[in-house]
């Protein structure tokens, strides 16, 4: 059976790993947060670059038709 300095010493080190392990578990959270915002803007980018070409193209195609 473990005395009671034994256990005295553990529960501090007990404390930091499961302080460590919450401030990890945060920290993932949040990273994973910021990811998903990155990765719903790059859709929305994508979007509008694909709208933007389009719209370019169309007015290629007008001025190609008014210089015949």
């Amino acid at each position: 059976m473990m005395n009671w300095e034994m256990m005295a010493a553990l529960i501090p080190s007990a404390l930091v790993v499961l302080a460590s392990h919450v401030k990890l578990q945060s920290e993932l959270t949040r990273i994973k947060t910021r990811l998903e915002y990155l990765e719903q803007e790059r859709s929305e980018m994508k979007t509008m670059l694909v709208d933007l070409c389009q719209m370019v193209n169309e007015i290629k195609l007008i001025l190609a038709k008014n210089q015949m």
